[in-house]
């Protein structure tokens, strides 16, 4: 599934070798967006802009994390929404970072809400926070 694909750019990305990680994620995109696969098309958004960022494209980067935002929220995607916004926040200036911060915190927080040992969900929101 879409989930190797993303898995294997994230390792290429890891390896400091983005560019490896690219050629299967846009044809999944396409493909993902026509047949209505909002997950899909969200989770590899997100992963293509990493690849982005990581080769200093920040305008390609930043158009991939907007469309991978806006998905998750439509399709309720929080961990495609958190991990969007926080790295949306590195992308951007001052005031758009804080914003963009404090709603990547907000996602982690609404998530961890949901978790029942305290313990486990204190220790996802500080490895979120990073």
């Amino acid at each position: 599934g879409f989930g190797a694909v993303a898995a294997l750019a994230r390792a290429h990305l890891a390896a400091g070798q983005p560019e490896r990680g690219e050629p299967a994620l846009a044809p999944l995109i396409e493909v993902a967006t026509r047949s209505g696969w909002h997950e899909a098309a969200a989770s590899a958004s997100l992963v293509l802009a990493l690849c982005h960022e990581a080769r200093s494209d920040a305008e390609g980067a930043e158009a991939l994390l907007r469309r991978a935002v806006e998905l998750a929220e439509q399709h309720d995607l929080p961990g495609v929404e958190w991990e969007s916004r926080a790295t949306l926040a590195r992308l951007s200036a001052c005031d758009d970072a804080t914003r963009l911060r404090s709603e990547s915190a907000a996602v982690v927080e609404r998530l961890a809400a949901g978790v029942d040992d305290e313990r486990l969900a204190a220790g996802f929101v500080h490895a979120a926070e990073g």
